[in-house]
């Protein structure tokens, strides 16, 4: 059975292999991957004039349309390529990977598919000056048929003109667009498969090494329209970044993430490192965290998870989008607390019962904090209670007490003070017993009653007439019976034993 599929399969393929490479070679009955897609590609420059290292993109846009049915179905394709920028007889190289994918690649007539993605480009430093024809080289292409990838590189053209670029050195030797320094993209794609997904660690660092993204294993990669493949991290010009969140401080600079719009999933992690001498005055270290800008709302958020380390001084967090990130310190006031309205839920009470008390916490500050709140019974302490309250904010804390011992006990919360009384629990009358009075023998000059007629017999007593109460004592075992019986019947099974003995021997 399973040998018939093997070679079922076998013939598959070998049917797949001869119809891409035996017939498009026969001249007469030609079959080329033009018979069966008509495709299309579109390239779109962010900028087409770029001054020194900054950063540009181009987004490259393909639809392939299926003309008539393949010999078997295919379900997926991708295309690696890099990007080349040539003037004179020189060509630098712009990108040198980047991966375009179709999800869903179409194998019967009429269907398409289409795929976007936007690839991140920067001039090596020291080229030259001038107008530069771009071009996008096919690396590898491959369709997915039967679970398999098979490479279709050699049935497409080896190359597409892409456009013009104007190329400016500059003459600081720093980039454009408000950011400092050269900003070469990381290409992250040997390190990813046709998914998108990291098959091992890998790491993109900023030029000033501040900024550190850590991509761990199994992590994808995606962009609006595709896959992503390079990133780059620009240090934002001082004094240009966004405007800052009232309270906060940048430490140090921002820095712009691209591509815009890319996604991870899981979340990568983010390490910030800082110099602590650069924090304001009066900046605590702890108080700092990583923020990002929420171009939506205009204002800045703080990553939920930001861990510092003041001996390595460096703030760690997850991300899961790209946009601007920065290092900042909290300068608001610190939390600061009120506590008020005490109230005990009885004055006066029995032994063993409780007694409730209760305060208000209020958070006059300007930071969230936690508050410890002691209740102290005569001066010890009893019960010791920490609420986390945020800006502005109060919480209701009730503290339980039960006394067993009938007393004045004085209370105290955080400065706040009070009293109840316990009292002991009043025992029911006890009444003494009525001694009894002996009767006296009756003599021969008593009279009979009046009421009892004199041939009357005497009554008798009320509890001689009730009857005897069954007795509970339990006979003792008769041993000896148990005896007899057991020794009976050991007779009685040795002459049914002898009777059988017998029985076979004359049967023998």
């Amino acid at each position: 059975m399973w040998s018939r599929r093997i070679l079922t399969f076998f013939i598959l393929m070998c049917l797949l292999t001869i119809s891409l490479l035996v017939i498009p070679a026969q001249k007469t009955q030609a079959l080329s991957i033009d018979d069966y897609f008509v495709y299309t590609y579109n390239f779109t420059f962010s900028k087409t004039t770029v001054i020194g290292s900054e950063n540009f993109y181009v987004t490259v846009s393909g639809q392939a349309a299926c003309k008539q049915d393949l010999p078997l179905d295919a379900t997926e394709a991708y295309m690696e390529s890099k990007v080349v920028a040539s003037l004179g007889g020189n060509e630098v190289v712009l990108n040198p990977n980047y991966t375009i994918s179709y999800a869903d690649f179409p194998s019967k007539a009429g269907e398409t598919a289409s795929a976007s993605v936007q690839v991140p480009l920067s001039f090596p430093v020291g080229s030259q000056a001038g107008t530069y024809n771009v071009t996008g080289y096919i690396i590898t292409a491959k369709v997915k048929v039967l679970g398999i990838w098979i490479p279709v590189t050699g049935y497409l053209p080896p190359s597409q003109v892409m456009g013009t670029v104007t190329y400016q050195p500059s003459v600081l030797g720093g980039g454009g667009g408000g950011s400092t320094g050269p900003n070469p993209a990381t290409n992250l794609t040997r390190f990813m498969d046709e998914n998108g997904v990291f098959m091992e660690d890998a790491e993109a660092l900023s030029v000033d090494k501040v900024v550190r993204l850590l991509f761990p294993k199994g992590t994808r990669f995606t962009i609006p329209g595709g896959l992503g493949s390079s990133v780059i991290i620009k240090a934002i010009e001082k004094g240009k970044e966004p405007e800052m969140s009232e309270n906060f401080q940048i430490v140090g600079r921002a820095y712009n993430l691209e591509p815009e719009g890319a996604n991870f999933s899981p979340a990568i992690r983010m390490i910030f490192s800082y110099d602590e001498t650069s924090l304001p005055q009066g900046a605590q270290e702890k108080d700092m965290v990583i923020t990002w800008r929420d171009v939506a709302n205009n204002k800045w958020v703080s990553l939920k998870d930001c861990k510092v380390d003041e001996t390595a001084n460096t703030i760690t967090g997850s991300v899961e989008h790209f946009t601007t990130f920065a290092a900042m310190v909290d300068m608001s006031p610190p939390a600061s607390f009120n506590v008020s309205s005490l109230s005990i839920n009885a004055t006066s009470v029995k032994t063993g019962e409780p007694v409730t008390i209760t305060v208000k916490a209020t958070n006059t500050g300007g930071r969230a904090g936690t508050l410890t709140l002691i209740l102290k019974v005569n001066g010890v302490e009893e019960i010791r209670k920490s609420v986390t309250i945020s800006v502005g904010a109060s919480k209701i804390v009730n503290f339980t007490v039960i006394k067993d011992n009938p007393a004045t006990y004085n209370i105290d919360v955080n400065g706040l003070t009070g009293s109840f009384l316990v009292k002991a629990l009043s025992s029911p009358p006890v009444s003494s017993p009525t001694p009894s009075t002996p009767e006296s023998p009756p003599t021969s000059e008593s009279t009979p009653p009046a009421s009892q007629p004199e041939n009357q017999p005497a009554s008798v007593p009320s509890q001689q007439l009730e009857p005897e109460p069954h007795s509970s004592v339990v006979e003792p075992f008769n041993w000896r019976l148990l005896g007899m019986s057991v020794a009976a019947g050991m007779v009685f099974g040795g002459i049914i034993i002898f009777i059988f003995i017998l029985w076979r021997r004359r049967e023998t």
